[in-house]
């Protein structure tokens, strides 16, 4: 799933527990750009975990127009994902 800014990729992961990865590459910006964006998504999820599907665990990879996303921007893709997920009844396959 991806948004304007994000790419989101979900899977399903025995013994229900949410868990979260994300990557920034180069392309987004410099070091300091990277990790803040890095800082940014694991607050949101922190904040959004308890929407997410039990034994969920997400991905999330950065666009290059990323750079300039604010907390405000990220909650919203995260609630937009998690929506997502729990519409389309994941998890769409067997672990």
């Amino acid at each position: 799933m991806h948004t304007a800014h994000l790419v989101f990729y979900a899977r399903p992961e025995e013994g229900g527990r949410r868990r979260f990865g994300c990557t920034v590459p180069k392309k987004v910006g410099k070091a300091v750009t990277r990790n803040r964006l890095k800082r940014l998504f694991r607050e949101v999820f922190r904040k959004t975990r308890q929407t997410l599907p039990e034994g969920c665990v997400l991905i999330v990879n950065a666009k290059r127009s990323a750079a300039d996303m604010s907390h405000q921007d990220v909650l919203e893709a995260f609630e937009k994902i998690s929506t997502r997920l729990a519409a389309e009844g994941y998890p769409p396959c067997e672990p």
